[in-house]
Formats: C-alpha cells, structure tokens, sequence
C-alpha cells in the first residue's frame, strides 16, 4: 500500500474478501448473520438453516453425467442450492452483476451454472474454510481455476495463484554447470503438471504462477539436462505463452516461426536433436572396477555388461522414468540416475549422479558404434 492511500474500509474490504463472515458490519447497519460453508449446501447434505433468516437464492447446476451401461448416452442433469445472495455474490463479481443489473436472474433470485455438484461444492469450500486451502494440492487448483475463472472468483483466483506459485518454487531446475542442482530431489518432478501449471497461469492471468514460471522456463530452456525433460505436446501447449512474447527460445526464434503450426515440432528438434546414430554399445568411464567397462545393446532401453556380476544402463518402470545405471539380475541395485532424462531415446552421456549410500564417485557415458 503507498504512503499516500487510505487504509481500506471495512465496506471496501467487504466486496474483494473472499470471506465476508470476517468483515466488520459498517457502523449503524444491521449485521449479517455468520454464514458458513455448510449452510450453503443442499438441503439433504445440510438441512438446516439460520433462524433469523431465510435462502434468498437458488443456484441451479446443469451438468452431464454418463451412464457407464453399454448403449446409454450422457444424460443432462440440475440441481438445485439454496443459498444467501450476499454470500456468493461477495465471492464472484459475474453473480453479483447478474444480481444487481436488470438481467433475470434479478428478477427469479436464480442463476444457473454449467458445473456439477461436486466441482461446486469443492470450488466454494476452498474459499470459505481456509483450513481446506492448507490441503489443496497443485492437480486440485488446476481442476477449480476454471470454475473460478469463467465465474470471476477473484478470492478463488488468488487462491490458485498462491497455491500454483509455491509448487513451481519447489521445482530443481537441473544444470550440470551448476553441481548445487544435484543435490535436489527430482523424483517428484512431473515435467507433463510442471507445464500445466505453467499454461494456467498464462491462461487464467495468474500473476504469481506466471512470473514463476516464466523464470523458470527461461533458465530451463538454456541449460542441460533440464530442457531434455520438455516433448513435443509440452511446446504446443506453451506455445500461446511463447506467442505472447513474454517468454524467448534460445536461441531467439522468428515472430512467425513461433506463430506456425511446426513451432512444436521444430523447437522439440532443436532441443532435443534427435538425430545422432543409435549407440550400439556404451564404454561406463569412471565407474567401480567391475562396471567400467562395455556395456552392449540388448534393447532400445537396456544395455547390458557382465563382470563378476552383471551391470544394466536401463529405463525400467519399476524404479522410476530416468536412466540407471543397476546392478543385479534377480534383485536391482541402483548405483546411479540421470536426471530429467525420462524422455531422452538414448542413455545420457551426462550427468549422471550416484544414487544416496552406494557410491561417491561419478561417472560419464561414451557412445561406440
């Protein structure tokens, strides 16, 4: 707030909080009674209602639900809420006008909404119990962002953003230049939600959520392995974001190379260069005695060399989507991972870090033909 503003009023205060239950009455008005989530639900989720009061509202859901029988199309279904107006108007600014100009919805105290129950309710229940936001994950604030959206909840909104905010705060941006970014956990980067998040926030106008990810895309993009992470779908899904100019490829492409339809397909060649030979052997260079050495190819995910045991440069499912280095047959040993390398065709050369209590060394990958 500048030196120069007044403190906002508790009148002021009342139209942008997304919790009007915590405003003070404006002095000599008669104060609203408390209202809390429960008593906005549906009568047989919550049958009672303030004495002193009665729902000045109906919110009418219209929603499809499919019927899992063979044959049966989707059925159009409603359901109705009674509600307090000044509730759920003080929560979306799109109710609030269709209350107050002279639209219909003035006149039958109804509106309807294109949502079903269970978003409904979910979406209303961040905003009102601030306890719930503590639990909202970053795949639940992508399922309400455009509920909130479409509706404008601004309160919803900023939620979102906080939430959306902190999960891309967490995400290691993974630089071999940079041997501080391997001390980071990648095991829960999700490059297919990093990109979720990172979209929504351009699209809904999330501020926070943006500026996040905007910073990170663009140190990501100049460095490896981090960039080997990103496929195709994931530049067409950023490409709006690349077309607003707020974000640059490196190196800097053409207004109308990132406009065209190929921008995906050329920036995911680019990066990822796809072209060099397939390795039909690997040299293990800087290894323990027993896997350094030639490691040959067994199939498009495996290599594999025996000494004294037997050594696998492998993608297997059952120990996460990098490369590893293991050791075992009947029983894996994870000696080392290359991170972000879950959509990289062949073994990276580098980096490749040991994995915690099996080895302080590291090592490198040689292709031979």
């Amino acid at each position: 707030m500048s030196s120069g503003s007044a403190p906002p009023t508790s009148d002021s205060f009342g139209k942008t909080c997304p919790f009007p239950s915590l405003v003070a009455p404006a002095p000599g008005s008669v104060p609203s009674p408390p209202l809390s989530f429960s008593q906005t639900l549906s009568p047989e989720l919550c049958p009672k209602k303030l004495r002193c009061s009665d729902h000045d509202l109906t919110v009418v859901l219209k929603y499809t639900e499919t019927d899992g029988k063979e044959g049966k199309k989707d059925e159009l279904k409603t359901k109705e809420y009674q509600m307090y107006y000044q509730t759920l108007a003080s929560m979306s600014k799109f109710v609030d006008a269709a209350l107050t100009t002279d639209m219909k919805e003035k006149e039958t105290k109804t509106i309807s909404l294109d949502v079903t129950p269970q978003e409904f309710e979910t979406a209303l229940g961040y905003i009102e119990n601030p306890i719930k936001v503590l639990t909202m994950t970053p795949q639940d604030a992508l399922k309400v962002v455009p509920f909130y959206d479409q509706h404008e909840f601004t309160g919803g909104l900023a939620i979102c953003d906080e939430v959306l905010k902190a999960y891309l705060t967490k995400q290691p941006i993974w630089d071999v230049h940079d041997s501080t970014s391997f001390s980071m956990d990648s095991s829960e980067l999700d490059p297919d939600l990093l990109v979720d998040v990172i979209a929504a926030g351009f699209k809904y106008t999330l501020t926070l959520c943006l500026d996040k990810g905007i910073h990170y895309l663009d140190k990501s993009f100049r460095v490896v392995p981090a960039r080997n992470m990103f496929t195709e779908s994931h530049f067409r899904e950023l490409q709006p974001l690349f077309q607003s100019g707020k974000i640059k490829t490196f190196p800097v492409l053409t207004s109308e190379e990132i406009e065209s339809v190929l921008f995906p397909k050329y920036v995911f060649t680019l990066y990822r260069a796809l072209s060099f030979p397939v390795p039909l052997s690997l040299n293990v260079i800087g290894g323990d005695q027993y896997c350094n050495g030639r490691c040959l190819r067994v199939t498009e995910s495996q290599y594999t060399c025996r000494y004294r045991d037997i050594y696998y440069v492998e993608k297997n499912a059952k120990f996460g989507r990098d490369w590893l280095l293991t050791k075992g047959e009947s029983e894996r040993t994870i000696l080392y991972r290359s991170p972000c390398s879950w959509n990289a065709k062949f073994p990276p050369t580098w980096p490749w870090v040991p994995v915690e209590g099996t080895t302080t060394t590291t090592i490198s990958i040689n292709y031979q033909s």
